[in-house]
C-alpha cells in the first residue's frame, strides 16, 4: 500500500483504547511468509538502542519490555547499545541512569556496556572508525558523496529558495565534484560532510503489523532541483542515526528492530542503506505511540512519565513491567495481572496491536496493589489477617520503608505499634507515601476532626437514613455554621438498643486480655443478630456507626481487627465521642445504659449535643485528648 502524507499521519496518531483486553483486535501477519516464519521459528536477537539525552520515561521502558520479552521467548538474546553520538545532547549521568532503570525493571541484557559480547564495543561512540569505514564505502559505490558546502552557503540557500516558494532541502552543488578533486580536498583537510544520495523512490519495505509500505516519491522535488540527501557523517567524523544504526544493527547481528511508529518515517532511508550494502534485513515491527486522553503524546503534563519516578514513589518493577506491556499489546488470559515469566510466555508478535495507545493510569495501581499482595505473601484481598497474631509476610524492601516513615510521621508511637498498623491494613498498601494518609485514625486516640470529613458525613446520612427515634447532632463547620440540617427519621429500632448488647460485652474484656479472639468471641454475636432481624435497615446502621466510631467514617480493615490494634482505651474513648453525635440523655432508658457502659469501660462521660461536640471539638484540636 502505498503512504502519502495523509496517511502517514492517521499511522502514526490514530489512537486505540486498550483500558479493556480485546482478543478480537489480535493483528493477522500482514508481512511476506519469509517474514512470518523467521518471526515464529528463530531465536531472535533484539536490542534497545536509547540516546543518554535525559530520564527514561514510559514508552522507552516499553521499547526494552518488547524487546526484552520476545528474546527471551524465542530464546534469543537482547542487547542494548548506548547511542551516544550526538553530544551535545548527551546528559550526564544519564548512561547509568539507563543501566539502573533496566536492572531495577528486571530486564537484564545480554551483551552491552558493562557486559561485553563478542559484538561490541556497545557504545556507538567507540564504534566511530566502524561507521567512518561504511560511510566512505558509500562514497565509493555512489551511493553518497562528499558535501564540501559551508554552513553560511547552505544557509543562504535555504532562504533564497524559500522567497522563491519552493522546497528548501540542498540542491547538490557538490554532487558534480569528481572523485579525484574530492578525495583531494579530503585529504587536506577541506571540512565536508557525507551526504546519502536519495533515490527518487525508496523501496517498499515489510512491516509485520503494518504490512508492505511505501513513502510518497522524491520525483516531483527532484525535478525542481530540491535534494533531501540526509548527511550520514558529520564534519566532526561523528555519524548520524541513520547510518550508525543501519551499520550497528548489521555488525551485531539484529534479526527484530522493535520500535516505536515515530521511527517509521525513517525506516525507508534504513531500507536503502541495507540494499547499498547488500545485507539482509532484520524484520521491521514499529509499535503504536502512547497518547493522553486528548490523543496527544503522552507527555509530562498528563503526569509522571519518567521511570525513575514510579521507582522512587515505590511503585514494584513487577507492576509497572506488567503496566506497560498491556499498552499496545493483547494477550489470551482472564487476569491482567501477569508476573514476568508470564509477559513471556504471553508476548507474541502477532498480538501487537496496530494503532495508538490510549493510557489511563488507574490500572497502575490496580496492578500495584495485585502485585503486592503476592510479593508480601497476603494471599487473595479478602483474606484476612492478624496484625498480632506474628504476621510473617515474606520479607520485601517495603515493609523497612513503610516502619521507616511511619517512625519519621509519628516519632512518640511505639515501633511495635507501628508496626501492627502497617500489618493492618497491607491488602490496601498502594504506595508507602499515601499509606499512612489512608489510616491516620490509626495514629490519634481522638477521631474527632474526621466527623467534618465526606466519609464520616456519609456514614452519617446513612445512619440517618436507616434508623428510628434518634436526632444526629451532624458536625458543624469551624465557624459553627451546620455542614447540613439535623435529620430525624422514624422507624422500628434505635441506635442505642443495638449498640447495647455490643458495648457491654466489649466492656467486659478486660485490658489484658484485649485480644482480636477475645473480641471476635463477642462481636459476631451480636452483629449476627442484628442481620438477622427482619429488613436489613438495622445492620447497615449498625456498621456505619461502628464504622464511624472506631474510624472516622474511613474504609479500611475490619472493625474487629481495627479495634485490636487500637487497644481497648482507645476503642472506648471513640465510642464517647461518637455516641456524642446523638441526643442521648441519662432519662433515656436505653440511652443511659449506654452512657453508663462506656463510663465504666473508661471512656469518660458521653459528650451531649449542647456545647458538648464544641468542647470535644476544641480539645482534640488542641491535641489534649
Amino acid at each position: 500500500m502505498r503512504f502519502l502524507l495523509g496517511m502517514r499521519r492517521k499511522l502514526l496518531y490514530s489512537p486505540i483504547r486498550l483500558c479493556k483486553r480485546s482478543h478480537s483486535s489480535v493483528t493477522t501477519f500482514p508481512g511476506s511468509k519469509s517474514h512470518a516464519a523467521t518471526a515464529a521459528s528463530k531465536a531472535a536477537r533484539t536490542r534497545f538502542a536509547p540516546s543518554p539525552t535525559g530520564q527514561m520515561h514510559l514508552g522507552s521502558l516499553r521499547t526494552a519490555l518488547f524487546n526484552y520479552l520476545y528474546a527471551e521467548k524465542t530464546g534469543g538474546q537482547f542487547l542494548l547499545r548506548i547511542e551516544d553520538t550526538d553530544k551535545k545532547r548527551t546528559v550526564e549521568g544519564a548512561e547509568q541512569g539507563i543501566y539502573g532503570i533496566l536492572r531495577w525493571a528486571g530486564l537484564q541484557w545480554d551483551e552491552g556496556p558493562e557486559v561485553g559480547g563478542p559484538h561490541g564495543p556497545y557504545r556507538q561512540s567507540e564504534r566511530t572508525e566502524l561507521h567512518q569505514k561504511h560511510a566512505h564505502m558509500l562514497v565509493k559505490s555512489g551511493h553518497a558523496y562528499r558535501c564540501f558546502c559551508t554552513p553560511q552557503r547552505l544557509q543562504a540557500l535555504a532562504v533564497q529558495r524559500a522567497r522563491m516558494n519552493i522546497p528548501t532541502d540542498y540542491d547538490r552543488t557538490c554532487v558534480h565534484i569528481s572523485e579525484a578533486e574530492s578525495d583531494e580536498r579530503a585529504a587536506r583537510g577541506d571540512l565536508h560532510v557525507i551526504r546519502l544520495k536519495a533515490p527518487d523512490d525508496y523501496p517498499v519495505f515489510t512491516d509485520l503489523l503494518y504490512g508492505d509500505i511505501q513513502y510518497g516519491s522524491n520525483k516531483q522535488a527532484h525535478n525542481t532541483g530540491s535534494y533531501s540527501d540526509p548527511i550520514m557523517l558529520k564534519s566532526d567524523g561523528m555519524p548520524t542515526y541513520h547510518l550508525a544504526n543501519v551499520v550497528d544493527d548489521h555488525h551485531m547481528k539484529i534479526t527484530h528492530v522493535i520500535r516505536a511508529t515515530e521511527w517509521m518515517p525513517s525506516t525507508p532511508k534504513h531500507v536503502y542503506l541495507y540494499q547499498a550494502f547488500g545485507w539482509a534485513l532484520p524484520a521491521f515491527v514499529h509499535v503504536g505511540l502512547l497518547q493522553n486522553e486528548q490523543k496527544k503524546k503522552l507527555s509530562k503534563r498528563d503526569g509522571d512519565v519518567d521511570v525513575a519516578v514510579y521507582r522512587d514513589k515505590g511503585y514494584l518493577p513487577e507492576a509497572l513491567n506488567n503496566f506497560v506491556a498491556l499498552l499496545g499489546s493483547s494477550h489470551t488470559r482472564k487476569d491482567d495481572v501477569m508476573a514476568m515469566q508470564d509477559l513471556i510466555e504471553e508476548f507474541d508478535l502477532p498480538r501487537l496491536t496496530v494503532g495508538n495507545t490510549i493510557v489511563t493510569f488507574s490500572k497502575l495501581d490496580f496492578l500495584q496493589k495485585s502485585h503486592l499482595r503476592t510479593a508480601l505473601s497476603l494471599g487473595s484481598a479478602s483474606s484476612s489477617i492478624s496484625p498480632t497474631a506474628d504476621p510473617q509476610p515474606a520479607p520485601h524492601p517495603i515493609l523497612a520503608t513503610l516502619l521507616s516513615l511511619g517512625k519519621s510521621l509519628y516519632p512518640n508511637l511505639p515501633e511495635d505499634y507501628l508496626s501492627r498498623c502497617i500489618h493492618l491494613n497491607l491488602h490496601n498498601l498502594v504506595l508507602p507515601g499515601t499509606y499512612f494518609d489512608s489510616m491516620v485514625y490509626m495514629f490519634t486516640p481522638s477521631v474527632v476532626p474526621l466527623y467534618w470529613q465526606p466519609p464520616a458525613l456519609k456514614a452519617l446520612k446513612k445512619i440517618n437514613s436507616h434508623l428510628a427515634s434518634t436526632t444526629l447532632a451532624v458536625p458543624t463547620t469551624p465557624t459553627g455554621t451546620p455542614t447540613s440540617d439535623p435529620a430525624t427519621v422514624q422507624a422500628n429500632g434505635s441506635l442505642p438498643d443495638l449498640l447495647l448488647p455490643l458495648l457491654t460485652d466489649l466492656a467486659r474484656i478486660p485490658p489484658t486480655d484485649w485480644t482480636l479472639q477475645r473480641i471476635q468471641e463477642v462481636f459476631p454475636h451480636h452483629v449476627d443478630k442484628v442481620r438477622d432481624l427482619p429488613g436489613f435497615q438495622r445492620y447497615i446502621a449498625l456498621m456505619q456507626f461502628l464504622r464511624l466510631a472506631i474510624a472516622g467514617g474511613t474504609h479500611g480493615p475490619g472493625i474487629p481487627e481495627t479495634m485490636e490494634v487500637l487497644g481497648r482505651e482507645w476503642v472506648f474513648l471513640r465510642f464517647k465521642e461518637a455516641l456524642g453525635l446523638f441526643t442521648l440523655t441519662e432519662e433515656d432508658k436505653s440511652g443511659g445504659e449506654l452512657c453508663a457502659v462506656v463510663r465504666r469501660a473508661g471512656g469518660g462521660e458521653v459528650l451531649t449535643r449542647e456545647g458538648g461536640w464544641a468542647k470535644s471539638r476544641s480539645e482534640a484540636e488542641q491535641g489534649s485528648v
